[in-house]
Formats: C-alpha cells, structure tokens, sequence
C-alpha cells in the first residue's frame, strides 16, 4: 500500500493561525528556525488521524493561546488532511469546539461528519496503523 500527503490545511492549532501545507505527495524537508511551527505541523498530522501528538501524548495543548498563555476564546482548531492511498482521495478532518463541559471534537471523512469517534477511527484504521504510521 502506497500512502502519500496530497495537503494539510491547518486552523488555529497550536501557534498555527492558519497555514496550508500542500506537497501532492512528494517526498518534503521541513526547515525553519526554532519556534516557526515545525513541531506544532507534525502535531497536526498526528492529531488529525489519531487524536495524539507526534510524542503519542492525547493531552497536549492544542488550543491558540495569547501572549500570556491563556487559551484565545473563539478559535477552534481545525486540521483537514488530505491523502492520497494507492490513487485513491481520502479527507480527514477534526474540529475542536467547546462546549459548556469543556471541549468536544467533530469528525469527518471525505466531507461528510461521522456520527461517532469510534466511526472515525474505524475509517483511519483501515487505511493506516497508529502503530506502522509511527514507524514511518
């Protein structure tokens, strides 16, 4: 099984305001400086298909924050991958919202919202491991 990264649009995640990464499946280098969003752009990936960092941390801060540190109201995070899997187009897509409890997550295949989480993993899974996408 051939999986590429067609593009990554990424919203209010992290440090990330808004930055859409788009290689059509080439293979990439990412290069910057310390603090420019290297870490914060493959926290997103992982987030997007397994609800975790690149460091397998479920809890991690993911919500923009001001200059104090304290979480911006109003900026919900939004990660939308797009890939490509031996010819064929996949979209995933995660959205944090809040809610009066604290936070919750919308999730989406191709467009269309899932019903569950569990709907959503089920349709990582059959694409790509957690466990094999860490090994590459």
């Amino acid at each position: 099984m051939e999986i590429k990264l067609d593009s990554m649009n990424i919203k209010n995640f992290k440090g990330l305001e808004h930055y859409n990464f788009v290689v059509n499946g080439e293979n990439v280098t990412v290069k910057a400086d310390n603090k420019k969003g290297k870490t914060s752009l493959t926290d997103a990936f992982h987030w997007v298909l397994f609800g975790k960092d690149a460091c397998d941390k479920q809890e991690f801060g993911i919500r923009p924050t001001d200059a104090k540190g304290d979480i911006i109201e109003g900026l919900d995070p939004e990660v939308e991958c797009k890939l490509d899997v031996d010819g064929k187009k996949f979209t995933f897509k995660r959205i944090l919202k809040p809610v009066a409890s604290g936070t919750t997550t919308h999730y989406f295949f191709n467009d269309v919202r899932c019903d569950t989480k569990r709907e959503y993993d089920e349709k990582v899974t059959s694409i790509i491991e957690a466990e094999t996408f860490k090994l590459l």
